[in-house]
């Protein structure tokens, strides 16, 4: 089902790949921002089975829970020991985190103290979600490392 927002959406995304497909390789096209390339994003996953919380705290849940205010982090810069939340005793276990070879990369970027998910490194995070839908059916969020990728 098309809204009047998706439509107007995908009408601006047509005229800008129209845009972009015209252009011969030397034209530039009008932008007022730089464009900014997330290179191989890796995305934080919760396994099928395990269980899935968001609280203020640790409530002792099963599983992982999340901060309730997880989605405050989108696009800002997590440095090493930021609490982004609680494990029970199967701790990194719950998750998992491959890159682009299949390897599971999960303890460069995040660590157990006690039962605390914590940044084991600096990186920047983006599209977190509060919304167990959202999580299940894609990643609680996806991490980069903290360089400078933008192209003006």
């Amino acid at each position: 089902m098309q809204t009047k927002y998706s439509s107007r959406f995908s009408s601006k995304c047509s005229n800008g790949t129209k845009k972009f497909t015209l252009c011969d390789g030397y034209c530039t096209l009008p932008q007022d921002k730089a464009v900014q390339i997330l290179y191989k994003p890796l995305r934080l996953i919760i396994k099928a089975e395990r269980k899935l919380s968001f609280s203020k705290g640790d409530e002792g849940y099963s599983g992982v829970t999340l901060r309730q205010n997880i989605e405050q982090f989108n696009y800002g810069g997590c440095c090493e020991g930021l609490l982004l939340g609680w494990l029970d005793d199967q701790g990194l276990e719950n998750l998992e985190m491959l890159n682009d070879q299949g390897v599971n990369v999960l303890e460069q970027h995040f660590t157990m103290v006690d039962n605390k998910l914590l940044c084991a490194t600096n990186f920047r995070m983006f599209m977190a979600s509060n919304q167990s839908n959202i999580v299940r059916s894609d990643c609680l969020f996806y991490v980069i490392n903290s360089v400078n990728n933008y192209l003006s």
